[in-house]
């Protein structure tokens, strides 16, 4: 499988499971003290198809 492939399977799981995309986000942020919050962000709007800021 090459790399786009991975990507699509990683977009596709994280659109079947976008909870599971938001905690990951979440935990990421706590354990950097929100020092990189917009790429961690960024990368989740990225895989879940989101921009909408919840949070």
């Amino acid at each position: 499988m090459d790399l786009g492939g991975m990507a699509d399977k990683a977009k596709q799981a994280a659109s079947d499971n976008p909870e599971a995309v938001d905690k990951a986000a979440d935990t990421a942020n706590d354990k950097t003290g929100g020092q990189y919050e917009d790429q961690i962000n960024s990368a989740k709007d990225n895989l879940t198809g989101g921009g909408d800021d919840e949070n």
